[in-house]
């Protein structure tokens, strides 16, 4: 799971975020002591923290402990403020700020656009999502190092939804994009092969294949439906 250091004065957003960032499969994390607003937080494990979300007051303590760890460590940042006067500093490359009330669905849109750009071509022909990786020119597939038996169609599929990750796919988009015969194929069909690759992966972790009711599929992280997020206002 991807990890959010969250650094908030008011308790009750952070659990509010919390649960919103784990639907979404991020694991929000606390600095050991969140309170003390003038200290320098010690923003030392820097592996494995995908981003930092910041309640800034003023722009003392933790904010220019922030922007250091932003610029040192490449450490995209989220400022949350009142402070309509509040600009993104210059030395922000990758920053969002946030005034209070603000939608989650602000947050998660930009978080998101993070896991796009974890899910990418490492290489000319080889795609990459959270453990997942897929060959395209051996057309292999394998999740936590362990390889995953596909058949070319269910390979087709699967490389197709990784490199759409997040985006749902339609079964239709699916048919013209993976089958090569030319009979018509039943959308029931699409399902039938897209339960037996979710089936595969599960064998060495979580479910990556979300159902979109009415919609299709898309390959992503967390539980909650992605036609459902963002509803909400926090404070």
């Amino acid at each position: 799971m991807r990890r959010v250091l969250v650094c908030l004065l008011d308790a009750q957003l952070f659990v509010l975020l919390q649960h919103v960032l784990a639907a979404e499969g991020f694991a929000a994390v606390a600095p050991p002591s969140p309170r003390h607003r003038t200290a320098q937080i010690p923003f030392l494990d820097y592996n494995g923290l995908d981003a930092i979300l910041l309640e800034v007051p003023d722009r003392t303590g933790w904010f220019e402990a922030s922007v250091a760890a932003h610029r040192d460590a490449a450490i995209p940042l989220v400022i949350i403020t009142r402070d309509d006067h509040l600009s993104p500093d210059p030395r922000l490359k990758s920053a969002l700020v946030l005034r209070r009330p603000f939608k989650p669905i602000q947050l998660l849109e930009f978080l998101r656009t993070l896991r796009h750009d974890r899910t990418k071509e490492v290489s000319d022909h080889l795609l990459v999502f959270e453990d997942v990786e897929v060959d395209l020119a051996t057309h292999t597939a394998r999740r936590s190092g362990k390889a995953v038996q596909l058949t070319g169609l269910q390979f087709r599929l699967l490389a197709h939804l990784m490199a759409r990750a997040d985006r749902v796919c339609g079964r239709d988009e699916l048919i013209e994009a993976c089958w090569k015969t030319k009979q018509p194929v039943e959308p029931r069909t699409v399902d039938i092969h897209i339960g037996e690759i979710r089936r595969r992966l599960c064998a060495h972790g979580p479910d990556l294949i979300r159902t979109v009711r009415g919609a299709g599929y898309c390959v992503s992280a967390g539980d909650r439906p992605v036609d459902q997020a963002g509803n909400s206002t926090a404070t």
